[in-house]
């Protein structure tokens, strides 16, 4: 193994086969899914990379650290879900 660990540690998220179908399409060029690592669950290596990364390696620290605050400001730019609903209850209705 590589010495000691470095932190922070991240969670893994799995999304269950039937669920791809579904929730696929809302996961592409999603920007809060392009905030962390993802690897196809069947291609051992790429996991064992992923894991590896997320676990020792500080380059992928920082550029997950870096990733996470785009998607933080990017979100901070959305008008809020009130204002959101209100801009929607004013567009005229065809």
């Amino acid at each position: 193994m590589c010495g000691r660990l470095s932190l922070p540690r991240a969670r893994v998220h799995f999304l269950a086969l039937a669920l791809e179908r579904h929730h696929g399409p809302l996961l592409r060029r999603n920007p809060f899914v392009e905030a962390g690592l993802s690897a196809e669950i069947f291609d051992e290596q790429a996991v064992l990379r992923a894991l590896m990364d997320l676990l020792y390696d500080e380059p992928t620290h920082r550029a997950l650290a870096d990733r996470r605050a785009d998607y933080l400001r990017a979100l901070a730019l959305l008008p809020s879900a009130a204002d959101a609903v209100r801009a929607a209850l004013r567009r005229p209705q065809s």
